[in-house]
């Protein structure tokens, strides 16, 4: 017994090791993980913290989609297609529970719709893109959303509240979501942001 913990101790060590030793390179690396498919991409950012991988996924889909990054003092959204029209954009792997937590949403803000990419690490770690317009993301907010930090009372005093999402794969509105929003791959989901026309609500 007492040597099986210490080999399952030696391999945790081992493993932990690996994983500094990604996160490490991943620091000096702005683009790390960035070549390959898509999914082996998600694979490998995977590894990082959810502070790290955030901002690299984005840059990445916004490397990969051609659109233009906003800078978070405009306060509308996370980037804007060559045409003008502003986009949220949400990127979730599943929580422990399966869920798809997709966080601070910002209704208050002017945007013409919202991206929210779901990785699904049970199938080799495919991207599910979502294209929503705004209406649909306040409307999607009323049946699945929550507030992000606050609380109700707290949010009677705060007009520029942030929500969360949850999107649960084992229920129907996974399916609804499919069948309404999902745009297949990056080639469609470039045409479809290209073809929006700007109304900045």
């Amino acid at each position: 017994m007492k040597k099986a913990l210490q080999l399952e101790e030696a391999r945790t060590d081992y493993l932990l090791s690996m994983l500094e030793e990604v996160r490490q390179a991943a620091k000096k690396d702005a683009r790390f993980g960035f070549d390959g498919s898509i999914n082996y991409v998600f694979k490998r950012l995977s590894l990082l913290s959810s502070q790290m991988y955030g901002p690299r996924a984005e840059k990445y889909l916004i490397e990969r989609l051609g659109v233009i990054k906003v800078p978070s003092l405009e306060d509308r959204g996370d980037f804007k297609t060559k045409r003008g029209a502003y986009f949220e954009n949400k990127i979730s792997y599943p929580s422990i529970t399966g869920t798809f937590n997709f966080l601070q949403f910002r209704p208050h803000q002017k945007l013409d719709g919202c991206l929210l990419t779901a990785i699904d690490k049970v199938n080799g770690y495919k991207p599910y893109f979502f294209l929503l317009s705004k209406e649909q993301a306040v409307y999607e907010l009323d049946r699945l959303g929550g507030l992000c930090h606050l609380n109700k009372e707290s949010a009677l005093l705060n007009t520029n509240i942030e929500y969360r999402i949850t999107l649960d794969p084992n229920t129907g509105n996974w399916n609804r979501w499919i069948n309404n929003y999902s745009v297949e791959d990056f080639s469609c989901l470039k045409k479809q942001l290209n073809s929006i026309i700007p109304n900045n609500k």
